[in-house]
């Protein structure tokens, strides 16, 4: 899981997209993300996530939702969520308070052949073991 963290100042025009290598076979898929924690300025930011297919039988990946902390009843930080039309990248859009810190991670479904698809949950920071759903 990413982990967005606010900075006052700080030029987010430069935010370089995140990868998401996601790895394995089915029944042991992985992933794992390029940065660990994104900086965040005071203005909307826009992030975005591409996976990097490096699965070993095969399986097409897409991104298909989100889950995230920092979420309240009464506002969310993540303002916009957007995945690719193939689900290989997705774009969100962040607006953050100060001192307020935001996990986050990304449901990925992976098909192969004529198997049901499997979901994973990419957090391997928070439990090194994506949950499997299959």
């Amino acid at each position: 899981m990413t982990t967005f963290i606010r900075k006052d100042n700080f030029d987010t025009t430069k935010v370089p997209p995140i990868q998401l290598t996601i790895a394995g076979s089915r029944g042991n898929y992985r992933g794992w993300y390029s940065e660990n924690f994104v900086f965040l300025g005071t203005a909307k930011t826009t992030i975005e996530i591409e996976i990097q297919n490096e699965t070993t039988d095969g399986s097409l990946a897409a991104i298909t939702d989100y889950s995230s902390s920092g979420v309240t009843a009464r506002r969310s930080p993540i303002t916009s969520f957007k995945p690719s039309r193939d689900g290989a990248s997705a774009v969100l859009t962040i607006v953050s308070f100060a001192h307020e810190l935001i996990d986050f991670g990304v449901f990925v479904e992976l098909t192969c052949g004529d198997y049901p698809p499997t979901v994973i949950f990419c957090d391997p920071q928070a439990s090194n073991d994506p949950i499997k759903n299959y």
